[in-house]
């Protein structure tokens, strides 16, 4: 076994213990945080996503705006972990190896060498960067002693910098070596899970706001991402993180929008009733115009019959989709996360082998793989006219293709069944998500879990 390998297998049973930790978690925040989203809820009007039978109000976003080719984005490991470029076009790419750790791993020592190349295949691929901004190396930890469970990452690094004057020189340093090529970046990656973040809010305030009073300075037009919380408390954790003073650090809300922490089947279409919420909160904040983006959503996912490596230590209380159940949640969450309003869509991940939406690190494609590059077919430059969800849930939504042509996404969530195209619909074409299609010659076609593309 070489050395790439260790670290991949590294990576991966990170990714493992960290999801089962945060299984723990959200179990934790939901007994205790209770009462107080409750009390947060009742200043809320009733989300629309859990009203059958109607048409769901579009937020504004998707009510106006042709979709752009970077809502479409993925996670990727990135240089570091020696994973390829994707092999399906994604409009942005978000990335770890920029996290302080990696490129001052010694005070006044740089070392960009992972983090060039991923900028630089960004622009060849002509896909955004975003850079994610945490992690602080042992010499400039506020507790250098600190140790994690997993053996490769420094002592200290989960801790806020000692000296926030260290913290702005690699702020700076970053920005400005990427000035005019890098314009988003965000703060530090779920900081709501001790295993992520260590300090207290108003550390982490202070983290941020010096970084964005830095970025601004760099360059005006980046754009600054909140951090992203996981679920399972995330909102009530932004609440309070924006009530204690850090609601002028950001532009844009980050959010992470796993649906299936513990579940036993999919159901995307949370993705509404979250990102309904989250608007709710921001306009109890006064924040209600910042845009909201999924900074992470993804599945444990069973390999494909034809990879050439199985995925192995799979946690045993986490239900790991068929390569039927991704491709359903693929299609079904970026078609309803542009309808909740969310602007940016990172899918969680790309090559990093438990959560990959591909085998063998991009060798080897699963079912989902060619789901998301349709579905970013199927949207891309699309404006949507209306979410219908009925009481027998079905799920259509109604959008103007490109070319100005009416089209329609249709699945259902209920039992499988018959579905009688409308005849004012006029469509003459029915696709699926394999890429396949086939002429429609009758009233009515068989309607399942898969989203299918009428036009």
């Amino acid at each position: 076994m070489n050395g790439s390998s260790d670290i991949r297998e590294a990576y991966s049973h990170n990714r493992s213990e960290d999801q089962e930790l945060r299984q723990h978690y959200v179990h934790l925040v939901w007994q205790v945080a209770f009462l107080s989203f409750l009390l947060m809820a009742m200043a809320l009007r009733p989300l629309h996503a859990q009203v059958a039978g109607s048409e769901a109000e579009l937020a504004p976003n998707a009510a106006q705006n042709a979709i752009p080719e970077s809502y479409f984005g993925m996670n990727l490991a990135g240089a570091s972990w020696k994973h390829p470029w994707p092999t399906v076009n994604v409009g942005s790419i978000r990335t770890f190896d920029s996290e302080w750790t990696k490129v001052e791993p010694e005070k006044g020592v740089w070392d960009f060498t992972h983090l060039d190349q991923d900028v630089a295949a960004a622009q060849a691929h002509h896909a955004e960067a975003q850079l994610v901004l945490d992690t602080t190396p042992t010499w400039a930890s506020a507790r250098p002693n600190e140790t994690y469970p997993y053996a490769w990452e420094p002592s200290g690094s989960r801790a806020e910098a000692e000296n926030i004057a260290d913290w702005e020189t690699y702020v700076r340093t970053v920005a400005e070596r990427y000035k005019g090529r890098v314009h988003v970046y965000e703060m530090w990656n779920e900081p709501n899970m001790k295993g992520s973040f260590t300090g207290g809010n108003a550390q982490l305030i202070q983290l941020c706001r010096s970084a964005y009073r830095v970025l601004k300075q760099v360059d005006p037009a980046i754009l600054v991402v909140s951090p992203s919380p996981a679920p399972g408390g995330g909102s009530i954790w932004l609440h309070t993180f924006i009530d204690q003073g850090a609601g002028d650090t950001f532009d844009i809300l980050g959010f992470h929008f796993y649906d299936n922490l513990g579940a036993t089947q999919i159901h995307p279409e949370s993705i509404i009733g979250t990102a309904e919420h989250l608007r709710q909160m921001l306009a109890i904040v006064r924040l209600p115009n910042k845009p909201i983006w999924n900074t992470e959503s993804g599945y444990y996912i069973h390999s494909s019959p034809a990879a050439r490596t199985q995925i192995g230590n799979l946690p045993p209380h986490i239900h790991v989709l068929s390569q039927q159940e991704a491709v359903d949640a693929v299609g079904r969450a970026y078609a309803l996360g542009w309808a909740s309003g969310i602007e940016r869509f990172y899918w969680y991940g790309w090559g990093e082998p438990q959560y990959a939406i591909v085998d063998d690190l991009g060798a080897t494609p699963k079912d989902a793989t060619t789901a998301y590059a349709t579905i970013s077919k199927w949207l891309t430059g699309a404006t949507y006219l209306s979410v219908t969800n009925t009481h027998a849930g079905e799920w259509i939504v109604a959008l103007r293709a490109k070319n100005g042509a009416p089209q329609y996404i249709v699945w259902t969530t209920g039992n499988k069944e018959s579905f009688t195209i409308p005849a004012d619909w006029k469509v003459l074409q029915v696709d699926d998500l394999t890429g396949g299609h086939v002429p429609i010659s009758t009233s009515a076609i068989d309607l399942g879990g898969t989203p299918r593309l009428l036009h």
